[in-house]
């Protein structure tokens, strides 16, 4: 997932469920948002 975040594959907005019945935003998740201030940095530095 890790990767994935910073390569941009999956945003803030994507979703996720264990069982498919409740969805949550990866954005939602605490412990991810070290990656997406990551992937945030590197984006910036490209442009």
């Amino acid at each position: 997932m890790q990767q994935w975040i910073i390569s941009g594959v999956v945003t803030r907005e994507s979703l996720i469920s264990r069982t498919g019945k409740t969805w949550k935003r990866l954005g939602d998740i605490s412990e991810l948002t070290q990656y997406f201030t990551i992937a945030d940095e590197a984006r910036n530095k490209r442009h």
